[in-house]
């Protein structure tokens, strides 16, 4: 029954103008190319599971586990597998309302690719340029230049993550130290820091 009321709505929901849409729906229609591990049936299943306070576990394409950890009107967050995530974040630009879309892959280290939609899921012909690695060191001065060095080096080659902090709404950017082993994560950190980004005038600003 359940089932059948979102799916109702969600029908509903498409004669509603496209920027006032409803999360469920937009995760619902999004196409097979942004969204290849879960079918719509799957992804109306989780909404489900999630809207009834139950654990939001489906089998996916590949036999694996698909999580839905997250989901408000603006943001959904989903672990399509054991390592990935899929994030959709619903924002406001002047003219429009912007999906923005930020997948991510650990193998180990974590990289994420940021794309931009409209609400019928067209392009919406904007991009995000990722900073460069450089731009996340930070100098430490209890830490000499040859072993600072050394540090850094083991982030190379680079990979750049990116998730949207729901609380700050801003979009925290940072450099991957996940195929580092415990110890060189831990002296690595004084060395590093996250950029943030606000939503502003349609696009992404970078905060001072």
């Amino acid at each position: 029954m359940k089932r059948y009321l979102l799916t109702i709505l969600l029908a509903a929901a498409c004669l509603a103008p496209l920027g006032a849409q409803p999360m469920d729906s937009l995760f619902a229609s999004a196409p097979r190319e942004v969204m290849p591990l879960l079918g719509r049936s799957d992804r109306l299943d989780l909404s489900d599971l999630y809207n009834a306070g139950q654990r939001t576990e489906v089998e996916n394409q590949y036999g694996g586990t698909s999580v839905l950890e997250k989901k408000s009107e603006r943001h959904l967050l989903l672990q399509p597998t054991a390592v990935s995530s899929w994030e959709l974040v619903r924002l406001t630009s002047p003219a429009d309302t912007v999906l923005v879309l930020l997948r991510t892959v650990r193998t180990p280290a974590a990289t994420t690719d940021v794309a931009f939609y409209r609400p019928d899921w067209s392009p919406a012909g904007q991009t995000f340029q990722m900073p460069a690695a450089t731009d996340f060191y930070l100098p430490a001065a209890t830490t000499a230049a040859d072993g600072r060095r050394a540090l850094l080096d083991k982030l190379q080659p680079a990979r750049i993550c990116a998730r949207w902090d729901d609380g700050r709404e801003l979009l925290v950017v940072s450099l991957s130290t996940a195929g580092l082993t415990a110890d060189d994560r831990r002296d690595v950190a004084p060395l590093l820091r996250e950029l943030t980004y606000e939503w502003r005038d349609g696009a992404f600003r970078r905060r001072p």
